[in-house]
């Protein structure tokens, strides 16, 4: 009764505002179907009134969710009469779980879009819901391991994922939208009736607003909000706890390290991987990340996050005896994190001054000078080094060791240091032998290659190639040392020119699927604008350097004048990438391996 009475007031007071516009070109059936309009969105305003609130709808929610990702039901040694009463049981969760999802979806519905600055229950409730689903979701997600986070992960996105069919429908609807919306605005029916209104809101201090009916007409913006995938909007209110930011990083950890584990396929994954890289990206871009120059006075949990990554870059045998002497020689060393949880390292970096380039990680102590005491003239100018950059997995590929290396170039060098000269590095080539492997495999017709993949190598480097692979594999199958280092290296010196001619290619020429430059290493520093300066053969013995590159390091080359430059050249697909005049060499001997019919 009460509720009749309601939409009865509301209908009298719809008509009453119709009736005070005579200005108004209005029809009556377009005068009919907005009333229908606003008395669905009372009816429905009712209606939400009787649902469960939006924080208990999402508590059941998340719960079922984890359910779904956690629970295994087990059948197997059960009697006959158990299996059964346990499928029906599972049954009747799985009937109770499709149920809260179309629930759960409703909330979503295109029929509640409305950008009246000040608001409604549908979208309010929308809002509270998102937000009480992504907090719940930031404190499960940080305490999940690898597999149950990735069915959550699955689950979430199974339940959120608008399919084809509802993103058409969407597009249809936005369509009709603008289209009688134009025909109602080129009638001036939708103006403001009340103007006082916003005049007291000015007078009183407040942001005069738009009438709700001028921004509900607007195409541009009910598009926007239509076509707001609910991902989004759970995503970025993950952010608003203090778990959320390393929430979001663990998710695109999840998606990065184990694709066997995730299985999102179409759109699903489409869209996880593209909005969590955008919200990453955009918070990783703000003014939160800092960059702590680290010493002898920091703490040990910093200390060991970097001493931990430049073993994994340079070697297991470093010791934090190691890392401490290189302190006491001018070693300086840097830490990406972020303010929202400072006590973790999302990367590290170091840094020192040499009286030239090193070749490899052991031969630092021995070029190591201090670019402040270098008082003699009659000795060359220390040069600034960067020999380890490394940021966590789960914020690879965001640009993050870019923006890392010109900060100490910028900032670091340039204002502390007040250093001008050119900047060098000292990287691995991570993957130089698994290259050589798959070339193997294509010249022995072991897989086919496609457009992408092509065959490189003669006969008379294949030759070269199986026989230095074949003593790599038998000398370094000792996890703990390099056996027979004598034949290796003999091995390597006879094969000096094709290795070095194969080693530029990889560099310079040969391209991935989806980006210029198949090493990572090197497309870090040549999109940053960074020129090859050397390739140093035989450099770094290790074994570890061995089963990466043959013992190949690389050399690259900042320079400021050169560095917006050789960016560009990096995404022009027509220019060939940056190559410093002291390692032309290397470009001519790139461009004597070609592909193969």
């Amino acid at each position: 009764m009460r509720r009749n009475l309601l939409e009865r007031m509301s209908l009298r007071s719809l008509r009453r505002l119709v009736g005070s516009l005579p200005r108004s070109k209005c029809t009556p059936l377009q005068i009919c179907n907005f009333e229908h309009r606003f008395l669905s969105v009372v009816a429905k305003d009712s209606v939400e009134q009787e649902r469960m609130l939006p924080s208990e709808l999402a508590a059941r929610y998340v719960e079922s969710l984890m359910k779904r990702s956690t629970l295994q039901v087990e059948t197997c040694g059960k009697s006959k009469s158990d299996a059964v009463n346990i499928s029906v049981y599972h049954d009747r969760e799985e009937e109770s779980d499709r149920k809260l999802i179309a629930q759960v979806k409703k909330v979503f519905a295109k029929e509640h879009v409305n950008l009246s600055p000040w608001g409604s229950s549908a979208k309010k409730y929308q809002e509270i819901f998102c937000q009480h689903v992504a907090s719940l979701l930031a404190h499960r997600l940080n305490k999940l391991l690898l597999e149950p986070r990735a069915r959550l992960v699955q689950n979430f996105m199974h339940d959120f994922t608008l399919s084809e069919g509802e993103v058409m429908e969407r597009l249809r609807y936005i369509s009709n939208w603008a289209q009688e919306t134009k025909t109602l605005s080129d009638a001036n029916s939708f103006l403001d009736a009340d103007i006082s209104l916003l005049d007291e809101q000015a007078e009183s201090g407040e942001e005069s607003l738009h009438s709700a009916l001028d921004m509900n007409s607007d195409p541009l913006l009910v598009a926007g909000e239509v076509m707001t995938s609910p991902i989004v909007k759970v995503l970025w209110r993950i952010l608003h706890s203090n778990e959320g930011f390393m929430a979001l990083l663990f998710l695109r950890g999840t998606l990065s390290l184990n694709r066997n584990v995730v299985t999102l396929q179409g759109s699903s994954g489409r869209q996880l991987r593209y909005y969590v890289n955008e919200i990453c990206e955009r918070m990783l871009q703000s003014d939160l990340l800092c960059f702590e120059s680290g010493s002898l006075e920091s703490n040990g949990r910093t200390l060991m996050f970097t001493l931990n990554d430049w073993r994994e870059e340079w070697g297991i045998r470093h010791t934090m005896h190691d890392l401490v002497d290189r302190l006491y020689r001018g070693y300086r060393f840097y830490n990406l994190k972020h303010k929202l949880n400072p006590s973790y390292s999302l990367g590290t970096l170091h840094l020192h001054f040499a009286s030239n380039v090193p070749i490899n990680d052991e031969s630092i102590l021995k070029t190591t000078v201090s670019c402040m005491d270098n008082k003699n003239k009659k000795l060359p100018e220390p040069v600034a080094i960067i020999n380890h950059v490394r940021v966590r997995s789960f914020i690879g590929g965001l640009g993050m060791e870019q923006r890392f290396i010109n900060h100490i170039i910028s900032t670091e060098l340039r204002e502390n240091f007040k250093y001008f000269g050119d900047v060098y590095t000292l990287s691995p080539m991570p993957f130089f032998v698994p290259w050589l492997f798959h070339q193997m495999k294509l010249y022995s017709k072991v897989i086919q290659g496609d457009e992408w993949d092509k065959l490189v190598l003669t006969s008379r480097d294949a030759a070269i190639v199986e026989d230095i692979l074949n003593w790599l594999k038998n000398s370094t199958q000792d996890s703990h040392r390099v056996s027979q280092v004598a034949q290796l290296e003999q091995k390597l010196l006879h094969g000096k020119e094709t290795l070095m001619k194969l080693a530029s290619y990889f560099l310079l020429n040969e391209r991935g699927r989806r980006m210029r430059c198949l090493d990572s290493v090197a497309r870090i520093h040549f999109s940053n604008g960074a020129e090859l300066y050397r390739i140093n053969f035989m450099a770094d013995l290790s074994r570890r350097r061995l089963r990466q590159s043959l013992g190949i390091t690389v050399n690259y080359r900042y320079r400021q004048e050169e560095q917006e430059k050789n960016m560009l050249r990096f995404y022009d697909e027509t220019q060939s990438l940056a190559v410093a005049e002291e390692a032309s060499r290397l470009q001519q001997l790139a461009n004597m391996v070609y592909p193969r019919p």
